[in-house]
């Protein structure tokens, strides 16, 4: 028998053919009993996160969709990468319109991004100590 606290884990034909997904988008991944000690508003929007990043109408979306959020998580390269990867896909005219918003913010934030370390390279690297002492007295 399996202790109520493990995973669940699927065997037979639901496991061979990738069923171990629940319809909820893998919410039970997270573990009901942890959606279950947060408060009920958190729960709702962990839920719907949770359900972003993992459902989608197309594969790609799904893979844009991860790729933008981890760049929020100090990866800004994972915009480029999404750029890269979904540039050809997204200007085609039968694109998602899901897809052609996830590559122009991922090319928005890459902007903002290399700008940051730009500025941040002219301002301390460039300039030196000298260029920001502090001549407090």
């Amino acid at each position: 028998a399996i202790p109520p606290s493990s995973p669940r884990r699927e065997t037979g034909a639901a496991a061979e053919e990738g069923g171990g997904m629940s319809s909820m988008g893998g919410v039970n991944m997270l573990g009901g009993r942890v959606l279950q000690l947060l408060p009920a508003p958190l729960r709702g929007h962990v839920s719907s996160a949770w359900k972003y990043l993992t459902v989608a109408p197309d594969a790609d979306v799904l893979t844009a969709r991860q790729m933008w959020c981890v760049g929020f998580l100090g990866l800004p390269l994972f915009w480029l990468l999404n750029l890269i990867n979904f540039h050809a896909a997204a200007s085609a005219p039968a694109a998602a319109p899901e897809l052609q918003a996830l590559v122009r913010r991922s090319r928005i934030g890459f902007a903002a991004a290399a700008a940051a370390v730009i500025l941040y390279f002219v301002c301390f690297q460039y300039y030196g100590v000298e260029g920001w002492a502090c001549y407090c007295g």
